[in-house]
């Protein structure tokens, strides 16, 4: 829930029971960090997930917009750019160290 944004940072967390919903895009990290990104459906839809082998959590959610679904997703030839897919039509470019800044072509 922190990932999201839906839970102050001073507040204690609840364990969550994570029930699995489909994955629908899976892609690896190109920094050999052993970091994986996926997009999924259901209760844990509307975000990019970065997760890492080994760990029970993602390190960080990514807002995508409401609705849709990521159907694509790779890095640029040189591993500088995210491209993403999504079910709207929508492609979003963007740079996964600042991905608050990101372009977005329909």
């Amino acid at each position: 829930m922190r990932l999201r944004g839906e839970l102050p940072p001073e507040e204690e967390e609840e364990e969550e029971d994570w029930e699995p919903d489909p994955i629908t895009v899976v892609c690896y990290m190109n920094d050999d960090s052993d970091r994986f990104l996926i997009g999924s459906q259901g209760q844990f839809g509307g975000y990019i997930y970065l997760c890492k082998f080994g760990e029970n959590r993602p390190q960080q959610a990514y807002e995508i917009p409401a609705g849709t679904k990521v159907k694509f997703m790779q890095f640029s030839n040189f591993g500088e750019l995210l491209i993403i897919g999504f079910s709207n039509g929508e492609i979003r470019l963007m740079m996964i160290e600042h991905p608050k800044n990101y372009c977005s072509i329909k």
